[in-house]
Parts: structure tokens; sequence; C-alpha cells
């Protein structure tokens, strides 16, 4: 019974933390710009997944130096989005952007599209993935709609003459490179901002793994204390499912208290 507790406290540690296994290429954040639909996920980590009319990944942009941190060795381009969404709120629960001892975590969803039948529809489809894997992983917290990015996204856009998928191509580049104007980006190729761009992030790509690595080693740490506790007979392993979350919920938020006090 003990062994049997004991796998089961590990198994959903490593749930509510959404390990996962490091991949061995760097990822491909950019493809064929087929637009469709983009969708802009924003936790603290931000990433856009810009999506064909299949609805499969052919490019990602990551918004920030938390995303670039969180997705370092994910690979998106040519996932359904469903499965990206997946990726990514995994990766964010993993490195503790996504927090299960805490009860305000916010997904803000924004969403744009060009063809589709039904876009309220697709909102509430991305909508229910991210609250469904909230739900799953035991995460309180709100999901909420931006529509007003994406309204502002176009007006620009088409001021500018390009897509939205374009745009956000544009302004992406121009955030990883400073000499770079307006003007000139405006002139450059598809490819070419695509070959910026993708440069630009393998460029931080190790850097990006280290961090990934030291924040997964801090909720290892804390699986290997409690599993030595138990072991120890220091802690009591809990005797229902629903009590061994609250069991989990607590030991985090103690190491998360002792080390806010430590800094």
């Amino acid at each position: 019974m003990k062994k049997i507790l004991l796998s089961l406290v590990l198994i959903t540690v490593l749930t509510l933390s959404a390990c996962q296994n490091t991949t061995p290429e760097p990822p491909t954040y950019v493809g064929p710009l087929e637009y469709r639909s983009v969708i802009q996920i924003d936790i603290n980590p931000s990433i856009t997944f810009i999506l064909d009319e299949n609805d499969d990944v052919v490019a990602v942009i990551v918004n920030n130096e938390e995303a670039e941190i969180i997705t370092a060795d994910l690979l998106f381009v040519g996932l359904n989005y469903e499965d990206a969404l997946d990726a990514f709120l995994t990766a964010a629960a993993e490195t503790g952007y996504l927090n299960v001892t805490r009860d305000d975590n916010q997904v803000t969803v924004s969403l744009s599209s060009e063809g589709k039948a039904d876009l309220e529809a697709f909102r509430t489809a991305v909508e229910n993935r991210v609250r469904g894997f909230l739900d799953r992983e035991d995460i309180q917290g709100q999901v909420e709609t931006s529509q007003a990015l994406f309204d502002d996204l176009k007006a620009t856009a088409e001021a500018n003459n390009v897509t939205v998928s374009e745009w956000l191509l544009i302004q992406a580049v121009l955030r990883n490179d400073a000499s770079l104007t307006l003007e000139e980006a405006l002139v450059l190729s598809t490819e070419e901002l695509q070959t910026m761009l993708q440069s630009a992030y393998q460029d931080r790509i190790e850097q990006a793994l280290i961090y990934k690595e030291e924040l997964r080693g801090i909720i290892q740490d804390e699986i290997d204390k409690t599993l030595e506790a138990i072991e120890s007979g220091e802690l009591v392993p809990p005797s229902s499912y629903q009590e061994l979350r609250d069991f989990i919920r607590d030991r985090f938020k103690a190491y998360q208290d002792a080390q806010n006090t430590e800094e």
C-alpha cells in the first residue's frame, strides 16, 4: 500500500508540474504562412499560433522572454492547434507560470480568422480546450477573451497593406532587430522575415534551455524532498485522492513560501 501511495504521489506531482522530456532538436518557430487563423495565448509567457485552413500550426511567434524559455524544447509547427495549446499550457504549468498552489491564474485568449464560417464557435472551442486543460490539472483560475487586440492589429495591418499574420511577423522581427526600421521590414519577403526571426530565436535557444532546466530542477527538488519525507515517516501519505491533491498543494505552498523568505 505504501509503495502504491508513493507512486501515486510521484505521478500526481509530475502531473501537476506537467514535466516532459526535452526534445533533442531545436524548435522550428516558423513555416509557410498560409494564414487562416491566429490564436494568441497570454499567461505571462505570451505566444501566437498561426494556423492554416486545417487549423494546423504553420508558424509560431513567441512574444516575450518567458515564452522563449518555456518553449525552448518544443516543436509546434505541424501540430493541430489543440495539441499545440496543450503543449504550451503544459510547459507553463511545468515551469510554474500556471501554478497549482494559486487560485488566481489567468489565461487570456485572443484570436482572429479569415474564412471561418462560425468564428464564435471556433472561439468557444479554443476557450474550452484551455479550460479543459486547467480542469484536468486542477489549476484554479480564469480564462478570458480579448477581441480588442486583433481588432487593433487588423486595422494597423490593413493600413500597411499586409495581412494580420504578416504584420505579427514584422513586429516580431522588429522586436528582435532594433536596427531594422518598419519601412525596411515592410519590403522584405515573408521568407526573409521568417529566416531573420528563426535566426534570432536560435541564437538564444541555448540560454533559454538552461533557464527552463533550472525551473524544472526546482520542481524536481520538491518531488525528491516529498518522497524522502514519506519514506522516512516524517510525512504520513494521504488516504484518498482528494487528500493527496490537497497534500501536494500544501507541500508546494510551503516550498514557495520558503523560497520567497530566502529572497
